[in-house]
């Protein structure tokens, strides 16, 4: 399959657009269940996996929380009209989720931090 580039991305982020959209689907089956009554949890938000799960499950009707490293990074997802962004550098960020949105149907975690494993066993 062939595509144009879009003349604003460089070669090397072109290059790398399709590996982190076939991550993201291969991780949620493809999509299949995923709809409006669907929970996300995208761990690592504004990374490259991350925006493109963000993508996948807005296009599915999904909604969405995120977390990020950076009080700069969860300013651009809250502006990108996410209501649940907070902070992946701990795993407390578990109550301040929880109680925003309930339980989780579906968590993409691609974060590599120690507490990645304890993280992503609570959201289970």
């Amino acid at each position: 399959m062939l595509a144009l580039k879009p003349q604003h991305l460089s070669f090397e982020a072109a290059a790398t657009t399709p590996t982190v959209y076939l991550t993201v689907l291969t991780a949620f089956d493809y999509g299949q269940g995923m709809g409006p009554a669907t929970r996300v949890l995208i761990h690592a938000g504004t990374g490259g996996v991350g925006l493109a799960a963000l993508s996948v499950s807005r296009s599915l009707g999904c909604t969405v929380a995120v977390t990020a490293g950076s009080a700069d990074k969860r300013d651009y997802l809250r502006r990108m009209g996410l209501r649940a962004a907070v902070d992946s550098r701990s795993t407390g960020f578990t109550d301040p989720l929880l109680s925003c949105m309930g339980a989780f149907d579906v968590a993409l975690n691609s974060l590599t931090s120690p507490g990645q494993f304890k993280a992503t066993y609570i959201l289970e």
